[in-house]
């Protein structure tokens, strides 16, 4: 389970472009038989860093076939370390280290706005109409209602949806705090 966590984010499209996957492939593999790591343990761990990302789930959960679903989250049911690494990678990206967390990486990996709703129309700001016409796209802010909020009910073990209960009230008072501000609402 350590290994696999450590290694989760080798291939993730956020930090390494699709060529350079091979080729880290064979990096972490050279890595993993120098500490005599055995070839069935090398397998699950690439099975778990395959099936955990957030856009994989969200793609098989709008599957048009409910079966496609049903059948990653049977994986779960047999491999608990898999919920466990999941859970793990989700819960850091939620709470008040996720929020300092979204911010850091929205401004300077992805060059995101903090926010996007015009200025001259505060009062009638509505989030689910923002969120729903997807006109926070593309935003810090926005970013939270596309992934983050919605973490908190997309975890695999106990002990995850507890601590994500938490973290998620963090994250709405957050929000609901720099939105209230923002409409000048000190």
């Amino acid at each position: 389970v350590e290994l696999t966590a450590l290694l989760h984010d080798i291939n993730d499209h956020k930090y390494v472009e699709k060529h350079h996957h091979q080729q880290n492939n064979q990096k972490v593999a050279a890595l993993l038989q120098k500490h005599e790591i055995n070839a069935e343990k090398q397998k699950k761990m690439q099975l778990i860093i395959d099936n955990m990302s957030f856009s994989k789930e969200i793609k098989l959960k709008n599957d048009d076939n409910p079966e496609v679903y049903t059948k990653y989250l049977q994986l779960f049911a047999s491999m608990p370390e898999m919920g466990c690494v999941q859970d793990a990678d989700r819960l850091d990206a939620i709470g008040c280290i996720g929020i300092a967390r979204a911010f850091c990486f929205g401004g300077a990996q992805k060059n995101r706005p903090l926010f996007n709703f015009a200025s001259d129309n505060k009062q009638n700001f509505n989030v689910k109409q923002w969120t729903e016409h997807n006109e926070c796209k593309d935003t810090t802010i926005g970013h939270f209602y596309e992934k983050l909020l919605l973490l908190k009910d997309m975890m695999k073990t106990e002990t995850g949806k507890h601590m994500a209960q938490a973290k998620h009230e963090k994250m709405t008072f957050f929000l609901d705090s720099f939105l209230k501000e923002w409409q000048g609402d000190f």
